[in-house]
This record gives structure tokens, C-alpha cells and sequence, in this order.
């Protein structure tokens, strides 16, 4: 996995699609676009509150990932004292061709201050 990009409130990342990342019919395992999802989710509101663990999250796949790449971008939506929500969209790269494979909200609950 590599960091696309890195701000607060919005983070991204990207990870190529390989073989041992695919289920029997070569697309992207729901797994993995899970891994995506939480992760900028966390990231993005780490980036303004500190230790944060995922308390939950929503997937819905929209389309079957395949391609050469997956990427992700979370962007807080509400930050509080206490939790954040974060919406994340992951999207896969074929080509020129990028595809809206998911989307996430997730639910942030901040453990410890920014350090």
C-alpha cells in the first residue's frame, strides 16, 4: 500500500491489484476494499484528532474491482470531541479507465489526543 496523499481531513491511498488479491472470478476480494475503506477512514480522522480506532463502518459494493490498481480517499465529514465521520469511495484503475467500485461511512471513536 502507498500514500497518494495526506492532508487533514482527507487522506489517499493506493495498492496494486494482484493476484493473491483477487477472488475465483480475478476481481478485487471484498476484503481488500474493506482494508481500503477503513483504513483512509482512520487516517483521515487521525489527521485531525489523534488516536482514533474504527467503532464502525458501512460498505456497499457498487461494482465488481478489476484492474491494474485500487485507490482510496476518506475525507472526514464531522469531526467532534469523540468520534468522527468519515465517508470513504475507493475506485479501480484499468487502463486510463477508473472505476467507483465502493463506498464507505464509517463511524471514528478518537482514544487519545494528537501528538
Amino acid at each position: 500500500m502507498r500514500l497518494r496523499s495526506f492532508a487533514a481531513g482527507t487522506v489517499e491511498i493506493e495498492l496494486d491489484l494482484r493476484p493473491d488479491l483477487t477472488q475465483h472470478h480475478g476481481q478485487a476480494h471484498g476484503a481488500v476494499i474493506g482494508y481500503l475503506a477503513d483504513t483512509v477512514s482512520a487516517w483521515a480522522a487521525a489527521s485531525l484528532e489523534g488516536d482514533v480506532v474504527t467503532a464502525e463502518y458501512k460498505l456497499n459494493f457498487l461494482t465488481a474491482a478489476r484492474g491494474e490498481l485500487l485507490w482510496a480517499r476518506g475525507e472526514v465529514l464531522r469531526a467532534g470531541k469523540r468520534q468522527a465521520v468519515v465517508r470513504s469511495d475507493v475506485y479501480s484503475l484499468s487502463g486510463e479507465e477508473q472505476t467507483h467500485v465502493a463506498t464507505a461511512l464509517a463511524t471514528i471513536a478518537v482514544i487519545g489526543p494528537r501528538s
